[in-house]
C-alpha cells in the first residue's frame, strides 16, 4: 500500500470519527440546552424522576449505597439546589426502594416503585429542612410494576417498563392492536377522589417496550424510553387520543394504543423522567451517576431542556 492510499483511509477514517460524534446527536443539541447540574451523583445516588411544582423542580433519586431513597428540589427559573429530604415510612423504616417516577398533584407528591405508589404531604417538603427526614403518609397496592408516574387532568397515571431480559410484566397485559402487533406494558390512568385518594381505574394506554416515562400536553403524549448504557434514547410524540374513542376494551376499560409516533427524535443514552414546564421539556438522565458514567456512552451530568416549541412547529 502507497503512502497515498494510506493518507487516504486515513482520511476517511478520521471523517468517519468526526461526523459520527457531530452528527449522532446533532439536533437534539441543536433544540436542547444544559439546564442545571443534577446534584447528588457524586455521593452515589441515582435519579430516576422528575417533576415540579409551585417555584420547584423535584427530583426522585435511588442510592446505589442502600441508603434511603432521597427528593432533591431544585429552583425551577435558576436550576439551583435548595435541598434534599431522606424519604422513610411512617414506621420509622427508610425507605429505599427504586424511587423510579415522581409526580405532583395539587397537595401530594406521588412516588412510583415496584408495584406500589406513595404518597407525601407537598405541606411536609415545602417545610421540612435540608438532611431530614420526609414520610410516606399512604401506601397504594396498583397492578403494574409502577416504573414511573404522572400527574395529568386530575389522573395518576402509572407506567411499567418492559424488556425481555429480566423485565417482564404481568401476562395479562400482553394485548394487540389492529395490525396485529403485540404490547406487553400499561401505562395506568387511576381517577383521584376530592381528597385525592385513587378511586378507580380509568384509562390503559397499551405502550412500547423500555418506557422510561411519559408526559401529557393537550395535543401530544410523549415517551422516554431508554435502555442500557451503550444505547441511545429516544423522545417519542404520540398523538393524545385521550378525548376519541377507545380502540379496545379491557375488562370495560378503554384501551388506546401508543403505536403511531408523529415525531422521534435521538437522545443521550440512559434517559429517565422527563416533564414539561411552560414551552420546554426538561429531560433527566441517570447516566451521571457513580455507577454508569464510566461505562456509558455521551455520559450526562445535566438536566436537559429541549424546546418544544422548535420541535413540534409545522414546517412549511
Amino acid at each position: 500500500m502507497n503512502n497515498i492510499s494510506k493518507i487516504f483511509i486515513f482520511a476517511f477514517l478520521i471523517a468517519l470519527i468526526l461526523n459520527y460524534f457531530k452528527t449522532e446527536y446533532n439536533y437534539f443539541y441543536k433544540i436542547s440546552s444544559k439546564f442545571a447540574s443534577i446534584p447528588k451523583l457524586n455521593e452515589n445516588y441515582v435519579p430516576q424522576g422528575l417533576s415540579y411544582f409551585n417555584n420547584w423542580i423535584v427530583i426522585s433519586y435511588y442510592s446505589a449505597s442502600k441508603k434511603p431513597s432521597i427528593l432533591v428540589l431544585l429552583d425551577k427559573k435558576t436550576g439551583k439546589y435548595i435541598k434534599y429530604l431522606n424519604i422513610y415510612f411512617s414506621n420509622g423504616k427508610p425507605y429505599t426502594g427504586h424511587a423510579g417516577g415522581v409526580a405532583v398533584s395539587k397537595k401530594f407528591i406521588w412516588i412510583s416503585s415496584d408495584y406500589h405508589l406513595y404518597k407525601i404531604k407537598i405541606d411536609n417538603l415545602i417545610n421540612t429542612k435540608s438532611g431530614n427526614k420526609i414520610n410516606i403518609i399512604e401506601t397504594y397496592k396498583i397492578p403494574v410494576r409502577a416504573s414511573f408516574v404522572q400527574y395529568y387532568n386530575n389522573h395518576i397515571w402509572v407506567g411499567e417498563f418492559y424488556h425481555v431480559f429480566g423485565y417482564l410484566t404481568d401476562p395479562s397485559h400482553r394485548t394487540t392492536n389492529k395490525k396485529n402487533e403485540s404490547f406487553n406494558s400499561w401505562i395506568t390512568g387511576f381517577l383521584l377522589d376530592k381528597n385525592e385518594n385513587i378511586s378507580s381505574l380509568k384509562y390503559i394506554l397499551a405502550s412500547p417496550n423500555i418506557v422510561q416515562d411519559v408526559e401529557f400536553t393537550e395535543d401530544y403524549i410523549i415517551l422516554s424510553r431508554s435502555y442500557g448504557i451503550n444505547n441511545d434514547s429516544k423522545l417519542e410524540f404520540y398523538p393524545n387520543m385521550l378525548n376519541k374513542q377507545p380502540q379496545k376494551k379491557i375488562n370495560n376499560i378503554p384501551v388506546w394504543f401508543l403505536d403511531n409516533p408523529v415525531k422521534i427524535i435521538n437522545i443521550l443514552p440512559m434517559s429517565e423522567g422527563i416533564s414539561k414546564i411552560d414551552n420546554s421539556l426538561y429531560i433527566l438522565f441517570e447516566s451521571g451517576a457513580l455507577k454508569y458514567k464510566n461505562f456509558c456512552k455521551s455520559p450526562t451530568e445535566y438536566i436537559w431542556k429541549l424546546n418544544l416549541e422548535t420541535l413540534l412547529k409545522k414546517e412549511h
